[in-house]
């Protein structure tokens, strides 16, 4: 947090924090507006055995021991779905930031 806030006085408009744990760790409302980023179980599975050269087995295990992404979608102010196309996940990803860029001009007029 205390890079967020000095980031915030350099004058950066919006900052990023990436915590794959948030929600699980009752965390998300110090991060608002939340987006959280999700994909199909499928697209899951096939990239961290991609990735990670995990078994199906493994990349499952891991899975199943997070909370399910629907629910964590549940908690957030902005979804992003990468289970479909780049350019589908690239135009989604600008309206998010749009919408969150004219939320945070909208606050800085108070």
């Amino acid at each position: 947090m205390h890079k967020a806030a000095e980031l915030s006085r350099a004058g950066h408009e919006l900052i990023a924090y990436e915590a794959a744990l948030l929600i699980e760790a009752g965390q998300a409302d110090a991060f608002r507006p939340l987006v959280v980023v999700i994909a199909d179980e499928a697209v899951q599975l096939e990239r961290l055995v991609a990735r990670d050269g995990m078994s199906i087995e493994q990349a499952r295990a891991r899975i199943t021991a997070q909370l399910p992404v629907r629910q964590k979608a549940m908690s957030a102010d902005h979804v992003i779905d990468t289970s479909g196309t780049l350019d589908d996940v690239r135009a989604r990803t600008s309206q998010v930031v749009a919408a969150i860029g004219q939320l945070a001009r909208s606050r800085s007029r108070l």
